[in-house]
């Protein structure tokens, strides 16, 4: 238990640092209609029944922390969501100012807002962690563009796992068992496997921070 504790005060206290070096900045960017261009600007709706544009709502100028899940998957997604709650610990406050995480399900035809929410309220996510479903076209083609549609070679290493031996229909639902970090004000992105410890993720964040004005 004391070492649960002193693991999440230095986590918080490493992420604080970070803050305080210019990561909550917040800056105009240039070439704004190519961004918006480079992701689908697919309609998603929150746990809560609220309708918003992947780009224009959830990713413009915003650092965010994006992982594909659904409620009813078990072992890697359990495992990404508990050190997403460890992330969203560190963060504290800042989660919802400085830095957003979204869980888009892969089973949106199961995953209702109303499951996600009980999902969301299950696990303790805070405001700023916000869990997402969608058409499953605009979802197939968001998780594709942002190069987490296959299980990565490694972590199939990891959790033994062969995407040929997967279960027929299971394609639609398989993911890379990765996150994605993502800068938009400086156009700086990163992936890690969804099963890192969450200081590793967090370092990860601590990389999107902008470059120091040198003048």
């Amino acid at each position: 238990m004391r070492a649960q504790f002193r693991t999440a005060r230095l986590l918080r206290i490493l992420f604080v640092l970070f803050i305080f070096l210019g990561i909550g900045v917040t800056t105009s960017s240039f070439g704004e209609d190519k961004k918006a261009n480079d992701f689908p600007n697919v309609k998603l709706k929150t746990q809560d029944g609220k309708v918003l544009r992947f780009y224009e709502d959830l990713i413009k100028d915003k650092i965010v922390i994006i992982n594909f899940m659904y409620t009813q998957c078990k072992g890697i997604c359990e495992t990404g969501t508990a050190n997403l709650v460890q992330v969203q610990k560190a963060l504290g406050d800042h989660l919802g100012r400085d830095v957003f995480i979204y869980s888009i399900t892969l089973d949106s035809e199961h995953d209702t807002p109303e499951v996600l929410k009980s999902y969301a309220e299950n696990h303790g996510a805070m405001p700023g962690w916000i869990f997402l479903t969608g058409n499953a076209d605009d979802i197939t083609i968001l998780r594709n563009k942002l190069g987490l549609s296959n299980l990565s070679p490694d972590l199939q290493r990891e959790l033994g796992v062969a995407i040929k031996d997967s279960k027929p229909g299971a394609g639609q639902k398989q993911h890379s068992g990765m996150v994605l970090i993502h800068h938009d004000a400086f156009n700086k992105w990163e992936k890690i496997s969804i099963t890192s410890r969450p200081d590793h993720i967090l370092e990860v964040i601590e990389r999107m921070k902008p470059p120091r004005d040198r003048s």
